[in-house]
């Protein structure tokens, strides 16, 4: 109790200094929330289909053309499919760098 009115005497001593951390704190906190909102939406909740263990990738042959599809090819195995429930496309962006040497 006696740690809880030392602080309490101490912010009050400077008003300053206790409006700029209590700003920073309630700042921190509400970016945290921020973050942690949309990597939940992105990366911890389970895909919302009726069975999403029954997901899975399909791709062509990765050594030749890097697994991808092409769309015409993804609408062509969409119409012809009788395997599958329901087929969805996405578009994986990577970063490529590419490791040049450098001068010396």
């Amino acid at each position: 109790m006696n740690d809880l009115r030392y602080a309490v005497r101490t912010l009050r001593s400077g008003p300053g200094f206790a409006c700029a951390a209590i700003l920073s704190i309630g700042l921190a906190i509400g970016a945290n929330a921020a973050i942690f909102s949309l990597a939940d939406a992105l990366f911890l909740r389970p895909l919302e289909v009726p069975d999403p263990a029954g997901v899975v990738t399909l791709a062509t042959r990765p050594s030749v053309d890097d697994g991808r599809l092409s769309y015409p090819e993804y609408v062509d195995v969409r119409d012809s499919n009788r395997s599958f429930a329901s087929l969805a496309a996405i578009r994986v962006l990577r970063r490529t760098c590419s490791r040049r040497p450098h001068a010396t």
